[in-house]
């Protein structure tokens, strides 16, 4: 395998890794009755709209046939991939839970 290809092979599975991330973003959302676009929003209130966000929204299930996610798996992958300030909110969100 040539250095080219290396690389090629290398972005190709962090782009995969990445919408991994994002699918397990959007399910815990969906699992917790909560928009993952909003969420998104105020995370990143300068983007308009994500599309890996809308791909992994349409491979979502509802929440009676999926898996559970535990926070700290979502909280997990987001920090992984550096996504911080969604994780802020994903932390909100479970905080809000909690006292309820």
């Amino acid at each position: 395998m040539s250095k080219k290809q290396l690389e090629e092979q290398i972005i190709q599975n962090f782009q995969q890794d990445e919408q991994m991330m994002i699918l397990v973003f959007a399910q815990w959302c969906v699992n917790h009755d909560l928009n993952p676009e909003e969420l998104y929003l105020q995370a990143y209130p300068n983007q308009e709209s994500n599309q890996a966000l809308q791909q992994a929204l349409s491979l979502t299930v509802s929440k009676e046939e999926a898996g559970p996610i535990p926070d700290d798996t979502v909280l997990g992958v987001l920090s992984l991939f550096g996504n911080d300030d969604l994780a802020f909110i994903v932390t909100e969100e479970i905080s809000k839970r909690e006292k309820q």
